[in-house]
């Protein structure tokens, strides 16, 4: 069995989903194979998968051009999508001579509408697994861009041709026909306490895990504003994955690239509460390790409202607002943060449910 496997680069979720779903597969199914095509980098695969993968640098959609993690750039986005939408006949057919070639026997896409079109070329069946598709999202912004409407009905098609299709809770908006899972998360590696002597924090210090995701943010005047965690009554420090170039200590902070040595999963079970952008990869891997979250909503992005209503009910939770972000108010919402206790899952993880429909795939 060898899949051939679209991975938008939409930031790092969906990569992050798509390695739950290959681990899962991978334990049911020893002898299966995955080719990725994806603009991820591919360390991000190293890291994730306990196998090497086929990785094979290749754009598979545009998703949104963004100014920051919280803002988008509309106008910039419809110039680029006009470029891919509809799909340029030499693209398709040169990743679908890749697929044959490399002797794929379906398609896993997510959320990648491009991988869709080459399984059609190709005669393969193909699942897709998504929280939300492109058409949906581009909808939610043709009052500001009206350009958004044609590409919206076009990917529409595209998305519908897909065998199976999966939404992955929380998701945005129920299609018919599509099968219903619960999150799908990568699973953490270490415990807690060995998360902790490697970061060189205290074992009975409270800890906090800051992230954006993997979107670039802007950390300007960081190391000043931590120091403010010296003020706290209980020992508190912070751990903040993707704000510089090389591993670095601040204070009672422990500064990481996006590449660093420390497993994401990992992070998140070894914190007493996670705060950061609402994104769907965070949403899942917190939600299986049950720690409270502090989310900054993207005040125009039409996923933020869906995921939001999930995370209040399913999650200790605490709504920060995108501007309390940028002027660094989070700081004051860490200790009402911590005041939650931790919340068992609600529900197992969905990539074992996703792996065995892969598995049995046929069209």
């Amino acid at each position: 069995m060898r899949i051939a496997t679209f991975v938008s680069a939409h930031g790092f979720g969906h990569a992050a989903r798509t390695c739950g779903v290959i681990e899962a597969t991978r334990r049911l199914s020893p002898e299966a194979r995955f080719e990725v095509f994806t603009t991820v980098p591919d360390w991000f695969f190293e890291q994730s998968l306990s196998d090497p993968v086929g990785y094979h640098h290749t754009p598979t959609d545009l998703g949104l051009v963004q100014r920051s993690s919280l803002v988008e750039d509309l106008a910039e986005t419809v110039r680029q999508l006009r470029c891919w939408i509809p799909f340029r006949e030499h693209r398709i057919a040169g990743l679908a001579s890749a697929v044959t070639d490399l002797g794929c026997d379906r398609v896993l896409c997510d959320i990648s509408p491009l991988g869709l079109a080459v399984a059609q070329r190709c005669g393969l069946p193909a699942m897709l697994v998504e929280n939300f598709t492109w058409d949906w999202i581009y909808r939610g912004y043709t009052e500001a861009e009206p350009a958004f409407a044609d590409i919206a009905n076009y990917l529409e098609e595209v998305f519908a041709t897909a065998d199976v299709r999966i939404q992955a809770e929380p998701f945005c908006q129920r299609a018919d026909p599509a099968i219903i899972c619960p999150p799908i998360s990568r699973m953490p590696r270490q415990t807690c306490t060995e998360v902790r002597r490697r970061l060189r924090i205290p074992l009975e210090a409270r800890l906090v895990m800051l992230t954006m995701g993997g979107v670039e943010w802007d950390y300007a005047g960081i190391d000043a504003q931590l120091k403010r965690l010296e003020d706290f009554e209980q020992e508190t420090w912070l751990v903040v994955p993707g704000s510089t170039d090389q591993p670095r200590r601040v204070g009672r902070t422990v500064l990481l690239p996006h590449r660093s040595e420390f497993y994401h999963p990992d992070l998140i079970l070894a914190a007493d509460a996670v705060l950061g952008k609402l994104g769907y990869s965070t949403i899942a891997e917190v939600h299986r390790a049950g720690v409270p979250f502090g989310y900054v909503p993207r005040p125009t992005f039409p996923e933020s409202p869906p995921l939001e209503t999930w995370v209040q009910h399913h999650l200790p939770h605490r709504r920060i607002a995108a501007e309390a972000f940028v002027t660094w108010g989070w700081l004051d919402e860490i200790e009402p943060l911590l005041s939650q206790p931790r919340k068992p899952p609600t529900s197992p993880d969905g990539s074992e449910r996703v792996a065995r429909i892969l598995v049995d795939l046929k069209r």
